[in-house]
């Protein structure tokens, strides 16, 4: 006998973070649809002068980029380079 198993709506978030951010919110985060990855802004327009601003590299475009976001209080933490953090870093790095 098949048990059919049931049909879970699509999210853009990790399971642990869709729950309680879909009950927070009262339903799933909607699609972007604003994105131009198909036409690029990130790209240097053909016509631009070699140099003249930062763009990325046409073969991997932002989907590549990950910024410096501290995860919280322990990313934050783990990115403070103060020394008056010291102790409480090595403390999470140990771990």
């Amino acid at each position: 006998m098949k048990t059919e198993l049931p049909v879970l709506p699509t999210s853009s978030l990790p399971p642990l973070y869709a729950a309680w951010v879909d009950e927070l919110l009262g339903g799933a985060i909607p699609p972007e649809t604003e994105a131009t990855c198909d036409d690029c802004a990130m790209l240097a327009p053909e016509i631009a002068p070699r140099g003249s601003a930062e763009y990325f590299n046409p073969a991997t475009k932002c989907c590549a980029y990950v910024p410096m976001l501290p995860n919280f209080l322990v990313g934050r933490l783990l990115n403070d380079r103060d020394a008056a953090a010291a102790q409480g870093r090595a403390t999470v790095v140990a771990r």
